[in-house]
């Protein structure tokens, strides 16, 4: 899932990373359009702004 944290260590510095047609992409680089996509898909959570 999308994590605000290092489910491991607790680190804030966390990357979301997707796998899209055989590639990743960083959701970082991603435009407002396609994070409300993600959002839609993963419930409605409170992520990439």
């Amino acid at each position: 899932g999308l994590n605000d944290n290092c489910i491991y260590c607790g680190s804030e510095e966390v990357e979301g990373i997707a796998h899209l047609t055989r590639y990743f992409s960083k959701i970082s680089s991603w435009n407002k359009g396609k994070l409300a996509e993600l959002k839609n898909r993963r419930g409605n959570r409170d992520f990439g702004q």
